[in-house]
């Protein structure tokens, strides 16, 4: 199984147990992430290609950590005129693991499993 999924405006064929080098998010190390831009999913030859995006299918990630990128040198130069600058960059990246792509009705029957439900208070009606 695998899916093709929009994060941060860049596109991803993951599986799960990939991990990946996306662009900074700013969730905390450790926690769950979820995507829902899917874009095309593959399961055992089925294939379902989104009108840009499926809608009944998310990915969910677990951020590892937060890192940087190599330093980017940049060197700006104008001859005859004694003029040069160096600067650098490192982009902020974000490591994350891929646990499980499902479909989004699946998210909803386990969060209905976890909930108990209450007991429905009686309603009384006033007659005047």
């Amino acid at each position: 199984m695998f899916a093709i999924v929009e994060i941060k405006g860049q596109q991803f064929k993951i599986s799960p147990k990939d991990k990946l080098q996306i662009n900074l998010i700013p969730d905390k190390e450790g926690s769950e992430v979820s995507f829902r831009r899917v874009m095309l999913i593959s399961d055992n030859g089925k294939l379902e290609i989104g009108k840009p995006y499926l809608t009944n299918y998310e990915v969910t990630a677990k951020v590892l950590d937060h890192t940087r990128g190599d330093k980017i040198r940049v060197f700006k130069m104008k001859r005859k005129t004694r003029y040069h600058k160096t600067i650098g960059h490192k982009q902020p990246y974000t490591n994350i693991e891929i646990l499980d792509i499902r479909t989004a009705t699946a998210k909803a029957e386990q969060a209905g499993a976890k909930k108990t439900a209450k007991p429905a208070a009686a309603k009384t009606t006033k007659t005047a």
